[in-house]
């Protein structure tokens, strides 16, 4: 184990004793305890920190050590991963602004104070503080579940203090994966459990310890406590939401129903149990609009309107506000998020006139803390409609049956060792779901006969034994809500990253990388003879692949097509990642030679997700599996192996080799190659699936129509990014016309970092504003010129000019003090000319003399605004 000290310099490179170990938690402890000896006294100071498994663990407190003698000093370090940082920052309430990723604060700080937030609100504050202090740590907010937003009062908390407030305010969990932030269940891969249980070479032997998870009481009914905003007591005959009456609602196959005053839940047929109590304040009649225009009266007083075009007619605010109320609207999001204001609505033109909020001489809205188009919002103290209020009534059932079946059976964990030699012989089958959130499919004969689903909550590892963990796990299991999803973040595993991840990576192949997967090739026990060294080959057909491996990816079993693979190598965790899908096997089990075959004669299994363990040994390489069951073809799993393993080597089950995973370069990254499917050489011809060049910089993904040709600087690319044409960094040179088949459709095309936007218009569309200087020219629907452009319009700053398009000539005026220009249709424009194409020409010097500032052949405005070129 390497130790350094918090100015990154080797203090130790050390054996640890045994034990030492690891704990991860959910929503508690992620720890590491190295004890160790040494033969002379090593200061080791706070900061200090290691790296275990691709996570670096810092040591907050002082080290405990123990002067056995003058020659041995016995150490116990304990230190925690990023959480630590929580620890240490205040949970402090400030305004600010992000520039270049830094947070910039614009207001005092506020130590005590209440919150109105939705999940992701609060979490965005937490990450702001974190940002604020360590702002060398890339410190993000990744999922978060949608709820509605509740009141919290906080008191000179610290960060880790107020992560138990947002779970018991939102009834949910959180997790701090290294320095990203994620608010929601944590469950990972649900529909992917392993097998386990108890019994010889089921993985369990003995040891299993059973124990109440935590003191909650097993409850029969459910009380509630809804929200009392927008509700009128005089009309609604409650001060507070309640539940439907008398309703009789299936969740999970098991009927509940509400009583006839709407004030509590239990099961139609009643269990045995305690009464509890549930609080769905954060449900109330409400509407949440979204802001489509802001008018600014006066930044400096705080003056502000907002219109909201959407909102219904039948919905006039100004004639339902409550009797002896005010009438007030909050943000739901934006840069006002939480703020309430007294406002004024105006229902003939859908606006609000915000009264400004001072506080403590801060006004809001002014400079940069104002609304936004975009903005939502939801209005207070208001009598809504009866929908409205039959809407809240159903949201809060939905989040009491859900509670109530959570917590009508008692609540077991259950912790036992892994069986030694069952983990070393399926190591790379299970590794990698030994880690919190991940489930087990455990049956015990005396606890469990039926095998159920049962989520990991904590895992202890011993640092020298990693193939001896001590699992825990408990019953109390989640389940999908009703509706929109209330307080459970998706389960699906993302195929790259955490962020909707649309671009895919192609690892650099060297040489040394090839030469490896050829020698893995022919460890992996295939179908071949060996290997051959001609100077040359002369031959009408190349066949490459083995039979076994002629499968592929599909989207379902009824009508096939191709799909990627999705599984890749996550060099920040050092894992390989594998998603959920269905594999077509080609050639097991067709018998008939046809020109084609019916997809029931074909061979198809369901592959459940997969991670590995973190692979920390950077000179090894690993095969990667499919295990599929000759009789079950619902449940095929991934496992890595050092070793080949011939397809029917173990009995009732095929292996199928998927990719070789490479040892690690010299820039600490691994190669994942995928060896299913083949590549057909026929002269004049090739059948392959992607061809890609050496650096992994340009590449042709036949299979998903994707290519790529240039380096990160400068390249051509098309559907990397679904459906977008990319050129970037590119001199532009058009010999030819635009034209535009279909003239009701549209199409626009931005070059980023060069000087060149071309847009396409229609008859049913206008644009906006556009800034900048201005080149028009007309074009018939076929594509053809009609007149050549009659106006060069150069501008600065100021006032807006109307150009009118009509009939074959363009009207309008050149004003040297316009540069922005709005454009709009004519009263007279000919219906003949439907498209228009429209240059606009960004970001050009203006200078009188570019000669020796400027190479020839480039553009500048000159002081009279003409847009000249370098000869």
């Amino acid at each position: 184990m390497q130790i350094y000290n918090p100015n990154n310099e080797l203090l130790l490179d050390i054996p640890v004793d045994d034990a030492s170990y690891c704990l991860v938690e959910i929503m508690g402890a992620n720890s590491l305890e190295l004890r160790f000896s040494l033969p002379e006294f090593v200061p080791i100071i706070e900061g200090s920190y290691c790296d275990f498994k691709a996570e670096r663990y810092w040591m907050p407190r002082a080290v405990d050590y123990v002067k056995e003698h003058s020659q041995k000093f016995s150490y116990t370090l304990s230190l925690e991963g990023a959480i630590c940082f929580l620890k240490s920052t205040k949970f402090k309430f400030f305004d600010y602004v992000t520039d270049n990723g830094l947070i910039k604060p614009t207001s005092p700080f506020t130590l005590k104070f209440p919150l109105t937030a939705t999940p992701r609100m609060a979490a965005d504050l937490l990450v702001a503080n974190l940002k604020l202090k360590y702002p060398q740590y890339a410190w993000t907010v990744g999922d978060c579940i949608d709820s509605e937003p509740v009141v919290m009062d906080f008191n000179h908390d610290f960060c880790y203090d107020v992560l138990p407030k947002l779970a018991d305010a939102f009834n949910t969990e959180w997790e701090l994966d290294k320095f990203t932030l994620n608010i929601g269940k944590v469950e990972k891969m649900k529909d992917s459990a392993i097998d386990l249980s108890y019994g010889y070479d089921n993985g369990i032997l003995g040891g299993i310890r059973r124990s109440q998870f935590d003191s909650s009481r097993i409850i029969n009914r459910v009380y509630i406590e809804g929200g009392d905003r927008n509700i009128d007591r005089s009309t609604y005959g409650n001060g507070t939401l309640l539940l439907p009456k008398n309703e009789l609602i299936t969740y999970e196959g098991i009927d509940y129903k509400t009583d006839a005053s709407g004030s509590y839940l239990e099961r139609a047929e009643p269990l045995a149990g305690e009464e509890d109590s549930l609080d769905v304040s954060k449900f109330y009649p409400k509407r949440v609009g979204t802001v489509s225009a802001v008018e600014e009266i006066n930044d400096q007083q705080g003056f502000y309107n907002i219109i909201d075009s959407s909102i219904p007619d039948d919905l006039d605010y100004s004639k339902m506000i409550i009797a002896g109320e005010t009438m007030t609207l909050i943000f739901q999001t934006g840069q006002l998020a939480g703020k309430e204001f007294d406002v004024n609505y105006i229902h003939a033109t859908r606006k609000f006139e915000l009264v400004p909020i001072d506080d403590n001489g801060l006004i809001y809205p002014q400079g940069n803390i104002i609304p936004a188009i975009g903005d939502t919002y939801a209005v207070f103290h208001m009598r809504m409609p009866d929908n409205y209020i039959t809407l809240a009534e159903t949201e809060a059932l939905q989040e009491t049956v859900k509670y109530l079946w959570e917590n009508e059976q008692p609540q077991y964990s259950y912790r036992w060792p892994l069986d030694g030699i069952y983990a070393k012989r399926n190591w790379g089958e299970i590794r990698g779901f030994l880690n919190i959130g991940f489930f087990v499919r455990f049956s015990d004969p005396q606890f469990l006969p039926d095998a159920v689903d049962v989520r990991i909550v904590a895992v202890k590892e011993p640092v020298n034994d990693p193939q001896s963990p001590e699992i825990t796990i408990a019953n109390s299991i989640t389940s999908r809500t009703l509706g929109a999803v209330i307080n459970e973040i998706p389960t699906q595993q993302q195929a790259v990253d955490r962020k909707d991840r649309e671009v895919k990576e192609y690892a650099k192949r060297n040489f040394k990388q090839s030469n490896e997967t050829l020698q893995k090739l022919a460890d992996a026990m295939l179908d071949f003879e060996g290997s051959i060294k001609p100077i040359a080959i002369q031959t009408m057909m190349l066949l490459i692949g083995d039979e076994s491996l002629q499968f592929r990816y599909v989207d379902n079993k009824d009508n096939p097509a191709t799909v990627p693979s999705g599984i890749y190598y996550d060099l920040s965790d050092k894992r390989l990642i594998c998603p959920v899908g269905i594999i077509q096997h080609m050639t097991l089990g067709i018998v008939s030679l046809s020109s084609s075959h019916k997809p029931n004669e074909y061979k198809f299994w369901d592959t459940k997700a997969y991670q590995s363990d973190v692979l920390t040994d950077t000179h090894k390489s690993y095969f990667l599996y499919l295990k599929c069951s000759k009789t079950d073809y619902s449940d095929a799993g991934y496992l890595i192996s050092e070793d080949g393993i011939k397809m029917d080597a173990v009995n009732d089950y095929y292996h199928f080799l998927v990719g070789i995973l490479t040892s690690e370069d010299e820039e600490g990254s691994r190669l994942f190659t995928e060896v299913f499917g083949f590549t057909e050489i026929l002269p004049g011809r090739i059948t392959t699936d992607k061809i890609i060049s050496s650096n992994g910089n340009s590449y042709f993904d036949l299979l998903n129509n994707q290519l790529k040709i240039g380096d990160d600087n400068r390249y051509l690319a098309w559907n990397v990014i679904t459906g977008l044409l990319e050129i970037m960094n590119a001199d532009i040179v058009a010999n030819g016309k635009f034209s535009t088949k279909d003239p009701a459709n549209n199409f626009r095309l931005d070059f980023e970092g060069a000087n060149l936007e071309v847009f396409s218009l229609s008859e049913t569309n206008s644009v906006g504003r556009v800034e900048g200087s201005v080149v028009l020219s007309k074009y018939d629907s076929s594509g053809a010129t009609v007149a050549a452009p009659s106006a060069i319009f150069a501008s600065k700053w100021g006032q807006n000019t109307n150009l009118f398009l009509t009939g074959m000539s363009f009207s309008g005026s050149s004003n040297n003090d316009t540069r922005r220009i709005l454009i709009d249709w004519g009263d007279g424009r000919s219906p003949t000319y439907k498209n228009f194409l429209i240059f606009v020409l960004k970001g050009l010097p203006k200078m009188d003399n570019p000669i020796g500032v400027l190479e020839a052949g480039q553009l500048y405005i000159d002081s009279n605004n003409f847009i000249k070129i370098v000869p």
